[in-house]
């Protein structure tokens, strides 16, 4: 079974950058761009790992809160373009 990480809230070409970098590694990723897109894919892909943009800092509490998706795993990751 492959790993899926969504990268969220990162600017399109950066989404992009980490997407094709963890593509060759062999995971699936899913891009966000806004808190609501993410809460929603991360509540019907169930990714192994979020990956969020400082920032979207009101996204890992909303994760946390939401009964579907409190067990993942988020980090925050800075990345400068």
């Amino acid at each position: 079974m492959s790993k899926t990480v969504l990268v969220a809230g990162y600017e399109r070409h950066i989404a992009r950058l980490v997407e094709v970098n963890l593509q060759r590694d062999g995971y699936i990723v899913f891009a966000a761009f806004s808190d609501e897109e993410a809460l929603a894919t991360a509540k019907t892909q169930q990714p192994d790992l979020v990956l969020v943009s400082p920032f979207m800092a009101g996204l890992p509490p909303k994760l946390k809160a939401d009964s579907q998706t409190m067990h993942l795993v988020v980090i925050t990751l800075p990345f400068r373009s």
